[in-house]
């Protein structure tokens, strides 16, 4: 994918970057968890994010502070703290779902980049995703509160 993105612009390469890094991350913390250890992480982790497989392998035991140190500085930090304090994995992906629809967002009106169309398809998706999110709350009787924490953020 990231060859595609280096014909396709800098907003395709930024949105797979941040895909790959949000998905690692999501990958860390489920391992951590369900308490395997640092090498079947290391198995699941994508090459291709801004975030190196040593900045994971140096915080796998830790927590707070020392934890969040490598994240300080980077847009993931506030996700990452939350789910140190032991968020919910479901909420953090529907913020990497929003925070990878505002990359598509943002570039919404450069009309001679790929950025409109992927967004169109992008919106169209999590749309899809927000519909099948209610009618299987409502089908299964799940508490409002716990739908509203999974929505995701709409394109309009």
């Amino acid at each position: 994918q990231l060859e595609l993105c280096k014909k396709s612009g800098k907003v395709a390469k930024e949105y797979f970057e941040k895909r790959i890094n949000y998905l690692n991350i999501s990958s860390f913390e489920r391992a951590r968890r369900l308490g395997l250890d640092f090498a079947f992480f290391a198995d699941c982790f994508i090459d291709g994010g801004t975030i190196p497989l040593s900045t994971f392998e140096g915080i796998w035991e830790l927590h707070g502070e020392d934890f969040l140190k490598p994240f300080k500085e980077t847009e993931y930090y506030e996700d990452v703290k939350a789910l140190d304090e032991g968020g919910k994995l479901v909420v953090f992906e529907a913020k990497t779902d929003d925070a990878l629809l505002k990359v598509w967002k943002r570039e919404k009106d450069d009309l001679y980049s790929i950025a409109p169309i992927v967004a169109f398809y992008m919106s169209r998706k999590t749309e899809i995703k927000i519909a099948k999110l209610v009618v299987a709350g409502v089908k299964n009787h799940v508490a409002p509160q716990i739908i509203k924490e999974r929505m995701r953020e709409l394109y309009a």
